[in-house]
């Protein structure tokens, strides 16, 4: 995954197995934008691991998910839409903590396409990641 210039990534530990909270990132974060607004669901995937769903969220920036395995992770694109970056990809890990619960990692490689966007697209993308999994493990 990791050809972009630049990487961001949060963590977010989650009271639910990670099967269950895949099943969770699937329906709050990815169908209904955990708090960022309602995305349109352009393509519906497969139900059980969310591949090949295709979502338009603000902006009309259109993500894809390109692979996943339910409680383990899933990697998903920005296809199409105003977002400054020649390349980004994400990936959204699911691991189990030996005290319970399930550690998320979601991690986003990206290179910016408009010179030293960088910093604000870091910052922006940080900021949208923390607040999706706070309300994911609310």
């Amino acid at each position: 995954m990791d050809v972009g210039s630049r990487t961001v990534v949060v963590k977010q530990l989650v009271a639910l197995d990670p099967q269950s909270c895949y099943d969770a990132f699937l329906r709050k974060v990815w169908k209904e934008g955990a708090g960022l607004g309602t995305p349109q669901i352009l393509e519906e995937g497969d139900p059980e691991t969310g591949v090949d769903c295709v979502r338009q969220v603000a902006l009309g920036i259109v993500e894809h998910i390109l692979q996943g395995q339910r409680g383990d992770h899933l990697e998903y694109v920005i296809e199409a839409g105003p977002w400054p970056t020649s390349y980004n990809r994400a990936r959204v890990d699911f691991v189990e903590e030996s005290q319970g619960g399930t550690c998320v990692t979601w991690t986003s490689n990206f290179t910016p396409s408009l010179f030293g966007s960088g910093p604000l697209l870091s910052f922006t993308i940080r900021t949208s990641f923390q607040t999706m999994l706070r309300s994911l493990a609310a």
